[in-house]
């Protein structure tokens, strides 16, 4: 509510792109300063180190080995800090800092860890392969792991980390394969509009598309006595994202890209 200009009113808010760039810093220092194998032992280091902090360190109230909402450290932590500050630094969404900030980190460096793959192996075939095991093997472990540490998302566990970066990987090798290998392409001309300006798509789609449901509905309200009001609203939600995506296919022809 930073347009109120009332501080009283105002709270600190959550985004995933907000997290995935602290994320990214983390990353980016381990990238200039760390090697491959450095890399690796720190990424792992951060999920231990989660898991040893969020279970372990003892506080008042404490129910040694659960993982449940004010029962881990960071939540335990922020209330005990920042939560108890007025606005606009109290928020229902802090609980969980700053000890997920590490997590964030592991998260940027499996991306890491999967261009590393990518540009290590000249065989491509090679590449997909690593990726799908490699994936699996995140999936697994992440399984495993959640019996003692749950995959939970809003506290971005450990476990959620290994999870999430193995479905990631698999994804990777399967349009890897679909792309690099079997040379399948002009299917992707969807997503590659919109990976151009992935930022801008995603700001638009959460936050400002209210003009483009109005145009939308200038050039399109009249249909709905021929298509009936369920159809319609299908017909609508396609029309208006596909005003989006033909500003972000114009952005891409004209080679103007939103980047941070």
């Amino acid at each position: 509510n930073l347009l109120g200009w009332d501080p009283s009113t105002m709270a600190l808010s959550y985004s995933v792109l907000m997290m995935l760039g602290f994320g990214y810093l983390i990353a980016l220092v381990l990238v200039l300063h760390a090697s491959l194998r450095a890399q690796i032992l720190v990424t792992a280091g951060i999920l231990l180190g989660y898991w040893a902090v969020q279970m372990a360190i003892p506080f008042p109230g404490r129910t040694p080995g659960q993982f449940l909402p004010g029962g881990i450290f960071s939540d335990w932590l922020y209330d005990e800090t920042i939560g108890r500050l007025e606005a606009p630094w109290k928020s229902r969404y802090g609980r969980g800092w700053p000890v997920t900030l590490f997590n964030h980190g592991a998260t940027a460096m499996l991306g890491v860890l999967a261009c590393a793959l990518l540009r290590r192996s000249p065989d491509p075939r090679r590449v997909v392969r690593h990726l799908l095991l490699g994936g699996a093997a995140l999936l697994l472990l992440g399984l495993l792991w959640s019996f003692l540490l749950p995959i939970v998302k809003n506290r971005w566990s450990s476990s959620y980390v290994l999870w999430c970066g193995g479905l990631s990987w698999m994804l990777l090798g399967i349009f890897h394969w679909l792309v690099e290998i079997r040379g399948w392409r002009r299917w992707a001309g969807l997503f590659v509009v919109i990976g151009s300006n992935s930022i801008l798509a995603y700001l638009i789609s959460t936050r400002f598309m209210d003009p483009f449901r109005s145009v939308a509905k200038i050039l399109f309200n009249g249909l709905e006595p021929y298509l009936g009001s369920y159809w319609h609203g299908v017909w609508m939600a396609l029309a208006s994202y596909g005003l989006v995506w033909l500003l972000l296919l114009h952005l891409r022809r004209a080679r103007i890209f939103l980047k941070l």
